[in-house]
């Protein structure tokens, strides 16, 4: 199966907020629009350094995290942010890589928050819930 990538837009949730607050102007949200892998064996947003500067993000805490190849580090967790696909929305923090050069990942957790699942014949991001927008499930 090939591996999928999608475009999301990513704003710095504090400038939303002050924008809404009528603090800053629209203009000053800080935002980058991304390619990404999708990837649902990932539990968040994976962003690298540069991305993090760009947003302006704070680094809020750190996570120990298991690498693809199994080894475990600690990475620095940034955010808030929110995550655009198309129309829907998530808002979350991000792992931060050591890598400049690494590809940014979108999780399951942004995902299921948006609604989405990678559908297996077509290898497409979906929605679970079409023509209703993102849906959540509380039980």
């Amino acid at each position: 199966m090939e591996r999928l990538q999608v475009n999301v837009k990513i704003n710095n949730t504090i400038d939303v907020e002050l924008h809404r607050r009528k603090m800053i102007g629209e203009d000053e949200i800080r935002s980058v629009e991304i390619n990404c892998l999708v990837d649902t064996g990932t539990m968040t947003m994976i962003i690298n350094e540069e991305i993090r500067e760009a947003l302006g993000l704070d680094i809020i805490g750190e996570r120990l995290s298991q690498m693809a190849d199994g080894r475990k580090m600690v990475l620095p967790l940034a955010g808030p942010i929110d995550i655009w696909y198309e129309d829907r929305l998530s808002t979350t923090n991000a792992i931060v890589t050591i890598d400049n050069l690494s590809k940014s990942i979108i999780g399951k957790i942004p995902l299921g928050e948006m609604d989405l699942w990678v559908h297996p014949a077509t290898n497409k991001l979906t929605p679970l819930h079409p023509g209703e927008g993102p849906v959540m499930i509380v039980k």
